[in-house]
C-alpha cells in the first residue's frame, strides 16, 4: 500500500490532489497540517523519501514527526523549513522551494541526512554521507514510529510525496530502502 498524505488526519484548510501525494494550503488556514497514512518506520531499517513540488509563501515544512504531533505544529518535526533550517539548527541549505527534498533515515543508528536534489548531503559538520553513516543528525531524542508530516501556512504553500510508489527522482543512498518497501526477509540461520 502506498504511503500518501491522509484525507482524514489533516487541517480543513489543506487541500489533497494527485492521489493524495500532493498537499496544498488553502485560503483561510493559519498553522495547517496533515499527516500520510499511517506506515510508521521508527524501529530499525535505513529508509529514503523525497518531496518534490515545493512552493510556499510563508514558514511550512517538510518531513517527519509523531503520530501524536498536533496537526498544525510545526515542532518538533524531523525536516526543513522555508528559510532550509533542518530540524530548526542545521543548515541553512536554502529555500527549498522548486527543489526535490531527499531524506535519509536511519533508524538503526537514529540518524538523519538532507540533500537537495543531487547535491551534498547535509548533516551534522564533516562529509556527511547516509551509505557511510557518516555525520548523520541526531534523531534520538525524537518520538518514534515517526510518519511523513508537512505543516503549512495560508494558502499556495505545497509539496508532493513520494514514499516509494513511483520513481524517485534521485538515487537512493546505498544501503537504504524505499519508505514504502517491504522489510528485507529475517534470516533465521541454517537449518541442520
Amino acid at each position: 500500500m502506498a504511503t500518501v498524505w491522509n484525507p482524514a488526519d489533516k487541517t480543513a484548510h489543506v487541500s489533497l490532489s494527485n492521489t493524495n501525494h500532493t498537499a496544498t494550503a488553502v485560503t483561510g488556514g493559519g498553522n495547517d497540517g496533515v499527516r500520510a497514512t499511517p506506515t510508521y518506520h521508527g524501529a530499525s531499517g535505513k529508509r529514503y523519501l523525497e518531496y518534490t513540488g515545493i512552493t510556499h509563501a510563508y514558514s511550512s515544512r517538510w518531513g517527519l514527526a509523531d503520530a501524536g504531533l498536533a496537526l498544525g505544529d510545526s515542532s518538533p518535526v524531523l525536516g526543513v523549513d522555508t528559510a532550509g533550517y533542518i530540524n530548526g539548527g542545521y543548515g541553512p541549505i536554502g529555500d527549498p522551494a522548486g527543489h526535490t527534498v531527499c531524506f535519509a533515515l536511519d533508524f538503526d543508528n537514529k540518524r538523519m541526512w538532507v540533500r537537495y536534489d543531487a547535491g551534498s548531503w547535509v548533516g551534522n559538520g564533516g562529509t556527511p554521507d547516509p551509505a557511510t553513516n557518516t555525520s548523520g543528525i541526531d534523531i534520538s531524542a525524537n518520538a518514534f514510529p515517526v510518519i511523513p508530516y508537512m505543516y503549512v501556512q495560508y494558502s499556495t504553500d505545497t509539496g508532493t510525496l513520494n514514499c516509494g510508489d513511483s520513481a524517485f527522482v534521485q538515487a537512493i543512498p546505498s544501503g537504504f530502502l524505499a519508505w514504502d518497501a517491504p522489510p528485507p526477509p529475517v534470516s533465521y540461520g541454517q537449518v541442520i
